[in-house]
């Protein structure tokens, strides 16, 4: 697009195809690059795994703390009765799936977009590094310490009342009239693998901290070092996931303010520990 707008040259498929082989898929960036793009998932699938075996190795016994810190945060309200009158509408029940689901794409984007960058390297180990840390300090320390299953599954597995049901029965009539509600049908296939105690893609529930919200904050971190709108719009995307995740019933907003705060700590001593570590670039004499 930018050849076609911009540059517009008289050749458009040998401008497009020259730059592809001197500027993106030259031999530096494959190398660097291909790598990641095979680690990555594989790492991703251990966490995962990891996430499954959560409830053999805590149970799951935070939600009633994680409901009534809620509560306590927001004035004795429980966040997602402050956001229904504003999101309980089919139009913005489907946008906040859609925000939410999206979040995948813009993962893949990330790891593609740094798997390959070249114009600053350290700020590329920083992110994955990060990332990685993120994933096993968060996705699965923290998560199997504060092991919870969050508003969706509270009234399947908390005994006593369902503060979240209400929330709940809205987003199933929701989902009967839309194809973009798929939050209900995702946590119900959730459900189903921890019943039967299967593995799949996504597979394992935990709650506290929010994956989705430290992944987007990863992303805002990323932005703001790139370029003040990337930064901008990126950050305005973390509160939306967070409002979604509220919403759909997937976290406690805790889990959004916790997974925030760890990302920040971990982005910032990964930052500081790469700065003190990495090696000057030779300074070469110009004769």
């Amino acid at each position: 697009m930018y050849l076609m707008v911009v540059v517009r040259p008289r050749h458009l498929v040998r401008a497009f195809i020259d730059d592809l082989s001197n500027n993106f898929l030259t031999q530096e960036r494959l190398l660097h690059g291909l790598p990641i793009v095979i680690v990555l998932p594989l790492f991703n699938s251990a966490c995962t795994l990891a996430k499954t075996l959560i409830p053999a190795l805590h149970p799951y016994v935070w939600d009633a703390t994680l409901s009534r810190w809620d509560q306590a945060l927001h004035f004795g309200v429980a966040p997602w009765r402050i956001v229904a009158p504003i999101m309980a509408t089919p139009l913005m029940t489907q946008a906040a799936n859609i925000v939410y689901c999206c979040w995948f794409f813009g993962l893949a984007a990330l790891w593609f977009w740094q798997a390959f960058a070249m114009r600053d390297r350290l700020l590329r180990m920083q992110f994955f590094i990060a990332y990685m840390a993120c994933f096993v300090v968060l996705g699965n320390i923290a998560a199997t310490l504060l092991a919870s299953v969050g508003p969706c599954f509270y009234g399947r597995l908390i005994d006593g009342p369902d503060p979240y049901a209400p929330l709940m029965q809205y987003l199933l009539e929701a989902s009967l009239h839309s194809h973009v509600n798929i939050s209900v049908g995702l946590q119900n296939m959730l459900w189903d693998y921890y019943v039967s105690g299967g593995e799949g893609v996504g597979a394992g529930i935990s709650a506290m901290p929010s994956m989705h919200v430290a992944g987007a904050t990863l992303f805002a971190l990323l932005g703001w070092r790139t370029s003040r709108f990337l930064g901008i719009a990126l950050s305005v995307n973390v509160g939306l996931i967070l409002l979604s995740t509220v919403f759909l019933g997937w976290h406690y907003a805790v889990d959004g303010y916790a997974a925030i705060a760890g990302t920040v700590a971990i982005w910032w001593i990964v930052g500081a520990i790469l700065q003190r570590t990495a090696v000057p670039a030779p300074v070469v004499a110009r004769i």
